[in-house]
């Protein structure tokens, strides 16, 4: 279902394997060098738009198309946001607790799709 795979891009993105300190310190290193890598900028570019993609297709069937394009980076912005604070934070980072969080965000974000008027959207 739908949800099914928005909890597997959750699991698989926030799994325990990639709270690995020196996996996320791979990572991390990466990151440093995407602004200064037009190869490591592509990759990661790549890599954004892959995620979002995936999760925009899982939320299609439930929000539309325009709402799953918009709920879809969100919630990879979210996901990554919430990778960076556990593996930057002291102690060992829980994996659990970061995709629970990720599950209850992407609950409330259907959640106010479905009790907010069709026409009503976000504009800067």
């Amino acid at each position: 279902t739908p949800r099914e795979r928005l909890r597997a891009i959750i699991e698989s993105s926030l799994g325990a394997s990639q709270f690995d300190r020196r996996i996320a310190t791979v990572w991390l290193a990466f990151w440093g060098q995407v602004p200064h890598s037009p190869r490591f900028a592509r990759i990661q570019r790549v890599y954004q738009r892959r995620i979002a993609a995936n999760l925009a297709h899982a939320f299609r069937p439930m929000v539309g198309h325009k709402q799953a394009i918009e709920l879809g980076e969100t919630t990879a912005a979210f996901i990554d946001g919430l990778w960076l604070r556990a593996t930057l934070s002291e102690g060992m980072p829980n994996s659990a607790k970061a995709r629970s969080a990720a599950i209850a965000f992407v609950d409330s974000l259907l959640a106010a799709q479905t009790s907010a008027p069709k026409d009503m959207s976000v504009h800067e």
